[in-house]
């Protein structure tokens, strides 16, 4: 895969669908310094014909191919041939989500058996990243895409990981797929499954305030992490597994894409550490089966986080919804920013669109390193919000492109707001 840095944007492909594509490249490129385009073209974007010779035999069905599909499918053949006209990397951004929803036995499971609570407003599910079923539909749509677009020059892998915006997915995933994944490993599922199951006790009615200061205290709760890891094996063991499930669907992407087009780019996307380990994605297994990997630093769904899983939290530990160590705990377990963070969890919220995203600096930057330290020589992405006020946006995207030698994508950015697009150019260096 070329090797140069990545000033890319992620454009649905519905805004090719309004202006001629080749009048939106020539203003990212020359006022941002674009080089690089990413389109989602599945799920709600979809933006290819189903070849349903690919999906016979499947738990899933193929998408539904409308009048509307058929619109976003030219303008993004269109959109792809303008770019390369360009010489600009295109990669086709895959989600995998089967149409219709999951199928009950392809849902993650908590330790007890039940489905997790997810973010309100749609976006996140808990598919069963070690279904068969599921994997089988990653490769499908895989193939599906880049056959309808082969002037693409890879693919961004969808979701190999679980969701992050609240607690409960952080205990996934003890479903049926998991159980039989973890004994063609040879590991102790009742062992991972107990383990999980005490921690996830002790933070819904047992945390104290004094469990919470060893997250900041000045080794950040280090020892007490290793301590944890060494006198119960079965964590550490679950943790991997995680990874390892996550790893299993990056695999799945892989073999699409090969079968489809052998020398196209694949690029997984994860939330970057510490998320990372909790969340089942690992930048150095990533590494291992993909070109690339994008760390997207999604600045506004980190404060929400740290709302919802405080709500959690104080809602099965009352004594604690007014002590300032809760969210002070949170922030600094989720290396969120700088400082202490605020003292009140009502203060922590996804930022209206006017308000700067209170993440820090040094945070953000240690997340990329922490990242590109174990993705080794594979290139490592950012991705940057466009959201909140132009000072800010221009402060996270300068974080990010300082903090990525191999590159950052701007997400959310509309192609005619000329002031963030001469931010981005000012700050990738565009003449």
């Amino acid at each position: 895969m070329d090797r140069r840095r990545i000033n890319g944007f992620i454009v649905p492909p519905g805004r090719f669908a309004e202006e001629d594509p080749a009048r939106i490249l020539e203003r990212l490129q020359r006022r941002a310094g674009a080089n690089a385009i990413a389109i989602p073209c599945d799920g709600a974007h979809l933006a290819f014909r189903p070849d349903l010779a690919l999906y016979r035999g499947l738990r899933y069905a193929p998408p539904t191919h409308d009048a509307a599909a058929a619109a976003r499918m030219a303008a993004l053949g269109r959109a792809i041939r303008a770019a390369k006209a360009e010489s600009m990397t295109v990669l086709l951004m895959l989600d995998g989500a089967p149409a219709g929803g999951l199928q009950d036995e392809d849902v993650a499971r908590l330790p007890d058996g039940t489905a997790p609570a997810l973010a309100s407003g749609g976006g996140d599910d808990a598919r069963a990243l070690a279904s068969p079923h599921l994997r089988a539909i990653a490769r499908a749509t895989a193939i599906d895409a880049l056959n309808a677009h082969p002037q693409a020059d890879g693919l961004i892998a969808g979701r190999s990981s679980y969701p992050t915006c609240t607690l409960d997915p952080a205990f996934l995933d003890f479903g049926p797929h998991a159980r039989d994944a973890a004994a063609a490993l040879g590991l102790d599922f009742a062992a991972m499954q107990s383990a999980a199951s005490s921690l996830r006790a002790h933070l819904l009615g047992r945390l104290t305030a004094q469990d919470l200061t060893m997250w900041t205290e000045r080794d950040g709760g280090r020892f007490r992490m290793l301590q944890a890891l060494i006198e119960i094996p079965a964590l550490h063991d679950w943790l991997s597994f995680k990874a390892r499930l996550g790893a299993g669907t990056l695999a799945a992407w892989r073999a699409g894409l090969d079968a489809a087009a052998p020398g196209k780019a694949l690029v997984a996307c994860g939330p970057p550490p510490p998320l990372s380990t909790l969340a089942g994605f690992s930048f150095r297994g990533a590494a291992a089966t993909c070109d690339a990997v994008i760390a997207p630093l999604r600045t506004a769904q980190w404060c929400a986080a740290i709302r919802a899983w405080g709500e959690t939290l104080a809602a099965a530990n009352p004594a604690l919804r007014a002590h300032p160590a809760l969210p002070r705990t949170l922030a600094a377990m989720l290396d969120v920013v700088d400082d202490a963070g605020f003292d009140r969890l009502e203060d922590w919220r996804a930022p209206a669109p006017d308000e700067a995203h209170p993440v820090g600096q040094h945070a953000q930057t240690r997340k990329l390193r922490n990242a590109r330290a174990e993705a080794g020589e594979r290139p490592v992405w950012a991705i940057a919000q466009a959201a909140g006020p132009l000072t800010d946006f221009a402060r996270r995207f300068a974080i990010a492109w300082a903090a990525a030698p191999d590159g950052a994508w701007t997400e959310g950015c509309d192609d005619r707001d000329g002031a963030r697009l001469d931010a981005i150019g000012a700050i990738a260096g565009v003449a």
